[in-house]
């Protein structure tokens, strides 16, 4: 319904960020297929994955992602004195 009618021109991004996990598979529980969903357990955790959502959703493509995880792999070298 969202994009078909009220935003056909993909104009918005929704990502499901949700931290309830289906005991069966442990996946994430979805909204819907085609909502790209994450799985958080950390606040902090929020801005990489919805970086890595835009991904998912076809808003950037692979290029940008590397960037984004070559920058995320430094940031985390230097904190760890490396």
């Amino acid at each position: 319904m969202w994009r078909s009618r009220l935003d056909p021109e993909r104009r918005t991004s929704v990502v499901h960020l949700n931290p309830v996990y289906d005991a069966e598979g442990f996946d994430v529980r979805r909204l819907a297929p085609s909502v790209p969903t994450a799985g958080i357990r950390d606040a902090e955790d929020l801005a990489a994955l919805v970086e890595i959502a835009q991904f998912a959703e076809g808003r950037t493509g692979f290029a940008e992602l590397r960037a984004y995880l070559d920058r995320r792999v430094e940031l985390f070298l230097k904190g760890a004195g490396g």
